[in-house]
């Protein structure tokens, strides 16, 4: 089946990758970065990426011909490690910080900035790289511990506890900071807050920026967090949180122990790959943050809005800057619906029917199933209202109490993740960040249910069991 493309799409599978909303320049960068020649193994591989948006609300996945994701894995376990990954992005973090903090573009001509503008976008695609690589790498330890636990009836606690790092997530390390002040002001209520909470603030600020229009946490937010926390108990939470975590690395330690060679460096890379990828995404949100007076920048030159520029391609940022025509109506149109896919060498783009066409072919229908099977990421039961989450659109709709219904969450999720009774995400991996922060905080989770944003509806009332891996429709909503 073709579409606007000289690929067959009839000859390859389609393997959900998570989605979200976001701006046309971040799923170029994502879907783009995958064509590079310097994607060794994604060539070896022959694996494609694609990308399905619709009024901003995108669904990525990836492109077989095979479901093999071992070729990471392999990698880097004859690395014996993820430490050669991790001193990339630090890298990469650091230039595009310095670049953004500096500066130096506010006095350049346009020609100056379109150069600026170009390097800005190719530095970003090289932020993104460690993405797909951690993805793999996930799928292949997912594959080798469900091998390794297959007969063993803890086979889901199993896997949980070796993805358990040594390291805190961004959001339980802000979470904990928070709790701390609050302990401290409670013991002396004559202390003032405001020095340490700005350092907070300035800490974690960007934590919950994302690939569209999420906005960085206010110091007023952090104010009102902090006078939430000091009306209940913050030394017993501190105290859960930590007895928690005590207990899951005893019980991972006890997995461990007696191991040997590649598989005791596949363990080690389950542990570091959680810690990393959130690490990753927490660099990822202070460029965003920090690039915002540079996208002003531009669209000010080229006399438009910020998100403008940010729906447009980095080729149509450069050539505006250098003095050709922008089609401002061409940028519009193009983002109602579009699909980016790309193999290695090989990218692409179809707009408009083609790309409708494209998502009816890949995305599933909705079905009767009433009774869906994912993998436990953090145990636990609940019964409530189904709130189905795809952007901060969505996040007013969810009260105390629901079950939240995701395709993935990010940092600016935890919020809406404390008042959730349960959570069921699509995306199902080790290190996604829904399976890494709802079993530090201790949120029943299922995850690995492909599609379920689609095959339930907001307001359905579901049972939530993470301790045996289901979820069951009850009733239907009215919505």
């Amino acid at each position: 089946m073709k579409f606007q493309s000289t690929i067959d799409w009839s000859k390859y599978t389609f393997s959900p990758e998570g989605g979200r909303a976001a701006y046309f320049y971040w799923n170029y960068g994502i879907v783009h970065d995958h064509s590079h020649k310097k994607a060794l193994l994604n060539n070896a591989m022959g694996r494609g990426v694609i990308v399905i948006s619709k009024n901003h609300l995108s669904r990525w996945a990836y492109v077989l011909e095979s479901p093999d994701f071992s070729g990471y894995l392999k990698y880097y376990t004859k690395k014996k490690g993820l430490k050669e990954l991790k001193k990339e992005i630090v890298r990469v973090r650091k230039d595009l910080v310095q670049f953004l903090i500096q500066a130096k573009w506010k006095k350049s001509t346009d020609k100056e900035l379109a150069k600026k503008s170009a390097w800005f976008y190719d530095r970003l695609e090289d932020l993104v790289v460690p993405a797909p690589i951690m993805r793999q790498i996930d799928r292949g330890i997912m594959h080798v511990l469900q091998g390794w636990f297959a007969s063993n009836p803890r086979r889901d606690e199993n896997i949980r506890l070796l993805g358990v790092s040594k390291w805190l997530s961004v959001p339980v390390e802000e979470r904990l900071a928070l709790l701390r002040l609050a302990e401290k002001v409670k013991r002396n209520p004559k202390l003032s807050p405001n020095e340490e909470l700005k350092k907070i603030h300035e800490k974690f600020t960007w934590n919950t920026c994302g690939y569209y229009n999420e906005k960085p946490k206010s110091l007023k937010e952090y104010h009102m967090e902090l006078n939430e926390v000091m009306k209940r108990n913050p030394s017993k939470e501190i105290t859960k949180i930590m007895a928690q975590r005590a207990n899951d690395l005893v019980e991972r330690k006890k997995l461990v122990d007696g191991l040997g060679g590649e598989d005791l460096i596949i363990t080690k890379i389950a542990g570091e790959a959680g810690y990393l990828k959130d690490y990753r995404k927490f660099s990822i949100n202070e460029v965003i943050y920090r690039a915002e007076p540079f996208f002003i920048e531009i669209a000010q030159r080229l006399k438009t809005t910020v998100p403008m520029i940010k729906d447009s391609h980095p080729q149509e940022v450069f050539n505006g800057l250098i003095g050709k025509k922008m089609n401002w109506k061409k940028v519009t149109m193009r983002n109602h619906q579009y699909v980016l896919y790309s193999f290695p060498c090989k990218f692409g783009m179809i707009v408009g029917k083609g790309a409708k066409e494209l998502e009816k072919y890949i995305c599933v229908k909705k079905n009767n199933e009433r009774e869906w099977k994912g993998r436990v990421a953090s145990q636990g039961y609940a019964r409530g209202t189904a709130r189905v989450v795809l952007s901060q659109r969505d996040f007013s709709n969810v009260k105390k109490g629901d079950i939240l219904v995701v395709v993935n969450t990010g940092p600016d999720f935890v919020s809406l993740m404390k008042k959730a009774a349960a959570i069921v995400a699509e995306e199902g991996g080790l290190t996604a960040h829904v399976s890494v922060v709802s079993r530090e905080f201790g949120i029943p989770c299922i995850v690995g249910v492909e599609h379920i944003t689609q095959r339930l509806k907001d307001g359905d009332l579901i049972e939530v069991n993470a301790n045996n891996g289901t979820i069951k429709l009850v009733t239907r909503g009215s919505s």
